[in-house]
């Protein structure tokens, strides 16, 4: 795979200006200032690191910004950091972090809030989205891309990720979601179902590719059906709820799957929610601000039965 590098311009900053929301301030000299906030977007946040790398290129890979940060490998069990030189800018404007001359785990970001990115090794991503990349087949190949989140403050988190093939050969890849290193959620990022009864009493809907019942039982039948290409597999979505304390830290992790490492780019939407745990939070349209609750009466009932009744939304 060979990689075309871009010197950084001022264009970057504009367009980590343009990708963030209405909550996050990206301040002239490239850091970040958030504001009171319960939802953490991987995506956005992560543009506001790189446009604070834009302003200090020695920013060390563990700053963090928005809660999120990246240029993490997982090794032999161990969590490490890439080094600095392994950050850079591709032609196409993506950001991040492109490994070694092992083909170390890719982890880039598609800074547009409106348009895919195409890569020159026939990947692509949607806007926000990341690109996370398991390990190369050397030895000296990290087995394991890491991106984590760390929590500013105790409470119920709720974590949501999609893992999406993103390259023209649909490589699955293994997932994970740990917390302070223990796994608390494993998967894949295939989204086909593997048996009629996964297509059956409305179960085709939920992948988001097939016209109908007959059309997914056709997949499982006989292998073929709606093609899937780079943007349309929609990915398998995760949701999981952790009880964290401050400077706890979840890590959303990829690592080779059983269809191995090559052209396994694959796509990565990461958020954190952290849950009210007092009914004053909401309050006067507060319950709207977490974007998982029906309505404040949902918000409360969550509060008063200490998370038990999740979210109706």
């Amino acid at each position: 795979m060979k990689l075309s590098l871009l010197n950084v311009t001022g264009q970057y900053a504009r367009a980590a200006l343009l990708s963030l929301s209405g909550s996050i301030l990206l301040l002239l000299s490239g850091a970040a200032a958030f504001a009171q906030t319960t939802v953490y977007d991987a995506g956005k946040t992560l543009i506001a690191y790189e446009a604070a790398r834009q302003a200090n290129p020695d920013l060390p890979v563990s700053a963090i910004i928005g809660q999120f940060s990246y240029g993490y490998y997982l090794d032999d069990g161990t969590f490490q950091t890439y080094p600095l030189s392994w950050h850079t800018l591709l032609e196409n404007g993506a950001p991040g972090w492109t490994g070694n001359e092992y083909l170390s785990p890719l982890a880039l970001v598609n800074p547009s809030p409106t348009d895919n990115l195409w890569f020159e090794w026939s990947a692509v991503l949607r806007p926000l989205e990341m690109m996370v990349h398991s390990g190369g087949p050397s030895p000296e190949s990290p087995d394991r891309n890491v991106v984590r989140w760390t929590a500013p403050s105790g409470g119920t988190a709720l974590v949501t990720a999609t893992w999406a093939p993103r390259s023209w050969a649909q490589i699955v890849v293994n997932t994970e979601i740990m917390l302070n290193g223990v796994s608390e959620y494993s998967g894949d990022s295939s989204t086909l179902p593997t048996t009629a009864d996964q297509c059956k009493n409305g179960g085709w809907q939920s992948y988001g590719v097939f016209k109908n019942q007959g059309d997914c039982v056709s997949l499982v039948a006989t292998g073929t059906g709606s093609e899937l290409d780079d943007l349309t597999n929609p990915g398998r979505p995760v949701s999981i709820t952790l009880q964290v304390a401050a400077g706890d830290l979840i890590d959303f992790v990829v690592s080779v799957g059983p269809m191995g490492w090559e052209s396994s780019s694959t796509g990565f939407y990461g958020q954190v929610v952290l849950l009210p745990t007092t009914a004053d939070q909401c309050k006067n349209g507060g319950w709207q601000s977490y974007g998982v609750f029906k309505n404040q009466g949902d918000c409360v009932s969550f509060v008063a039965t200490g998370g038990k009744n999740p979210p109706a939304k």
